[in-house]
C-alpha cells in the first residue's frame, strides 16, 4: 500500500493541475489550513480526502510542513491507510507514469532508506499560467530522465522504519 500526503496551503492552483497523481496511490491525503478555502473547495469537488491543521505556524515557525504532514499521517493511520509506504508529494509535483510502474519501482526500495527520487522537475508559475489558459498542463518541454518522472519535491519512506515525518 502506498499512501501519499500533500501539503497544499494556498496552492490550489497547482494542485488542480496535479490531480492525476491520485491514480498512482492507494490513498492521497491533502492537508491544508482552515482559511485556505480554495484548496478545501477543490478537495470537496474532486472527492479528495483532506485534513485541516492549525500547526502551520506553530511555535512561531514560518512554514511547519513536517507538522502538517504528520497531522495527515495520523489521520491516515486512524483509517488504516499508512501501513506500508508513505510518500510526501508537493502540490506542484506531477508524476508521469502508471501505478504498476510506481509499485515496481518501490518494490526495489530498502525499507531502511528515505528516498528522494531523481529525474524530477519543478512546475513553475509560468507552467501553471499556461495550463490555466490552455486548459491542460503541457509537460512536453520537460526533460525525462527516469521511467517515472517526479516533478517538484517528493520523498518516499517505509512506515515500518520511519513512522512520522521529521518536524525539526
Amino acid at each position: 500500500m502506498i499512501t501519499a500526503v500533500t501539503v497544499s496551503c494556498n496552492y490550489s492552483d497547482y494542485l488542480e493541475y496535479t490531480l492525476s497523481n491520485r491514480r498512482l496511490f492507494d490513498h492521497w491525503i491533502i492537508v491544508t489550513v482552515e482559511d485556505d478555502k480554495e484548496t478545501i473547495k477543490l478537495c470537496k469537488r474532486e472527492n479528495l480526502t483532506y485534513v485541516l491543521s492549525n500547526r502551520l505556524h506553530e511555535n512561531g515557525g514560518s512554514f511547519c510542513k513536517g507538522k502538517l504532514v504528520n497531522d495527515a499521517l495520523k489521520a491516515g493511520k486512524g483509517r488504516g491507510w499508512c501501513s506500508d509506504w508513505l510518500c510526501q508529494l508537493d502540490a506542484d509535483c506531477q508524476i508521469v507514469g502508471d501505478k504498476d510502474s510506481l509499485r515496481r519501482q518501490v518494490e526495489t526500495f530498502d525499507k531502511d532508506t528515505l528516498y528522494a527520487p531523481y529525474g524530477r522537475y519543478d512546475l513553475n508559475y509560468e507552467d501553471i499560467q499556461k495550463a490555466k489558459q490552455s486548459g491542460q498542463l503541457d509537460l512536453s518541454q520537460k526533460t525525462i530522465q527516469y521511467p517515472l518522472i517526479w516533478c517538484g519535491f517528493t520523498q518516499i519512506w517505509s512506515s515500518k522504519k520511519f513512522g512520522l515525518y521529521s518536524e525539526v
